[in-house]
C-alpha cells in the first residue's frame, strides 16, 4: 500500500487511469496508449510521464515506452480491483489494437483472456497458422476446449487453420471433432 501511494502521489485522475489501464502491456507506443485509453491526451501524458518520472522510460530504439516492474505491478494490483466486466473490455481492446498491427499472437492472448473466443478464431484464420506456432500447443488446446459449438463454426478460416495445427499436434480425434463441426 505504501508503494502504490508513492508510486501515484500526486497525480491527477486522468495519469492514474493511463497507468491503470496501460499496464498490460510490455512496452507500448504513443498511438498504442490513445487507441487503449480513448484519451485524447495520452501521448501528452505518457510523455510527460516520462519526462518526470523514473519509473516510465522511453525507449528510442523502438520508439515505445515501457513502465518500471514496480510501477507496472502497482498499477496491475489497481487493475485487478476493476469490476470484472471493465477488465475483459480492456484485455479486448488490447486484443483489437494488435490485430489491427498484425501481432496475432498477442490478439490471441488478449482475447482468450477476455473471454472473446470467437475473436481469437478469427485472429488464428488471418494469422493462418504463421504466428500461431508460437503459441504453446496447451493453450490452443484450452481456448479450443472452450469454444461452444456455435462459435467454431462462425470462424470456419479459423477452423481449417487449427484442424492443420492440431494434426502436426498429432491432436487427430481433436481434428476429427473440428472437421465434424
Amino acid at each position: 500500500d505504501m508503494m502504490d501511494h508513492t508510486l501515484v502521489e500526486g497525480l491527477d485522475a486522468g495519469y492514474v487511469e493511463l497507468l491503470q489501464k496501460m499496464c498490460l502491456a510490455d512496452e507500448f507506443s504513443l498511438q498504442q496508449a490513445e487507441y487503449i485509453t480513448e484519451q485524447t491526451d495520452a501521448a501528452d501524458r505518457v510523455r510527460n510521464l516520462s519526462a518526470s518520472n523514473a519509473f516510465v522510460r522511453y525507449l528510442p530504439d523502438t520508439k515505445t515506452y515501457r513502465f518500471h516492474h514496480m510501477l507496472q505491478e502497482c498499477m496491475l494490483k489497481q487493475f485487478s480491483r476493476l469490476p470484472p466486466e471493465e477488465q475483459m473490455a480492456f484485455r479486448a481492446r488490447y486484443g483489437k489494437w494488435h490485430e489491427s498491427q498484425r501481432q496475432y499472437t498477442q490478439a490471441i492472448n488478449f482475447y482468450d483472456q477476455a473471454g472473446d473466443r470467437r475473436s481469437a478464431l478469427r485472429v488464428i484464420g488471418l494469422d493462418g497458422g504463421t504466428q500461431l506456432a508460437a503459441i504453446a500447443p496447451e493453450r490452443i488446446l484450452s481456448l479450443l476446449d472452450n469454444c461452444t459449438e456455435e462459435e467454431l463454426m462462425a470462424e470456419p478460416q479459423g477452423l481449417l487453420v487449427l484442424m492443420r495445427r492440431l494434426f502436426s499436434w498429432q491432436q487427430i480425434p481433436r481434428m476429427l471433432k473440428i472437421k465434424d463441426v
